[in-house]
């Protein structure tokens, strides 16, 4: 068990406000079919070539939103590395899913994967039984908020079931060739696959 924390961590906090914001903007896009596979694909591209630039020059607007948000291990890797890989998952969701279940594993990384880690950070004592880096109460917060969330475009057992297997994917750490596989990428799609496999079994 761990001593129950009591500072907030102001970097953490902004960086998951900004991530629920985003989310916020990309739900309320998708939801008002602005926001296409085409579209959010060059989106990817463009960060892609930012993100590139951004790795040795200063960008004026850019760089001081990177100092603000982006945590330095990734900086020195990709800068960007969130924005890139969400519109990345948001790119694939668009090409094969439907739109409700789109939205209701953009609304489980919105708000499971942010609250998630502000509840374990700030509260969690109990380590996690897969993972010792993470909290428990962290994972149990992040599975309720996201399956209140996802509840408004899906029944609640795919929103529950997406919630609970995406956070349980979360809180693994998985790798690929030696890097982190982002949550930004890995909770919504999981959360997808799960809810179009739970339709297709009849549940």
């Amino acid at each position: 068990m761990q001593t129950k924390k009591t500072l907030v961590d102001w970097f953490e906090l902004r960086r998951k406000l900004f991530h629920i914001a985003l989310g916020i903007v990309l739900i309320t896009l998708i939801y008002l079919s602005i926001l296409s596979w085409i579209s959010a694909g060059i989106i990817l591209m463009i960060g892609v070539i930012i993100s590139l630039v951004a790795k040795n020059i200063t960008i004026p607007i850019i760089t001081p939103l990177l100092d603000w948000f982006e945590r330095p291990h990734h900086r020195e890797f990709i800068p960007g590395r969130g924005v890139i890989t969400i519109f990345l998952a948001v790119t694939l969701l668009l090409l094969f899913f439907e739109k409700n279940i789109i939205l209701a594993s953009l609304a489980i990384w919105t708000l499971g994967d942010s609250i998630s880690a502000l509840v374990g950070m700030h509260y969690g004592r109990i380590r996690h039984p897969f993972n010792s880096h993470r909290l428990l109460e962290g994972t149990i917060a992040g599975i309720i908020c996201g399956t209140l969330g996802a509840m408004l475009f899906v029944p609640w057992y795919d929103a529950l079931g997406a919630a609970i297997i995406a956070m349980l994917f979360e809180s693994a750490d998985i790798t690929f060739f030696g890097h982190d596989i982002d949550d930004n990428f890995l909770v919504p799609i999981v959360s997808a696959i799960v809810i179009t496999i739970i339709g297709l079994i009849g549940v």
